[in-house]
């Protein structure tokens, strides 16, 4: 699962992403959901930021 740095980071920016949606780092918005979860809304300025933390990850875990 993590046999390169970029797939611990990519996980971690993933981690950190679904923190900032629900304030767990192992569940994120679309799961919660799925799940009838409630979760806060996100300012414009957290949705950016998730979106690029979502696309680092995907950087990261396609990264040589």
């Amino acid at each position: 699962m993590f046999d390169k740095d970029s797939h611990v980071k990519s996980f971690a920016l993933n981690m950190w992403a679904n923190y900032i949606e629900t304030g767990d780092v192992n569940l994120s918005a679309v799961d919660a959901k799925q799940m009838d979860e409630s979760f806060n809304a996100l300012t414009a300025e957290q949705m950016e930021f998730v979106v690029r933390l979502r696309r680092l990850a995907v950087k990261e875990m396609t990264a040589t």
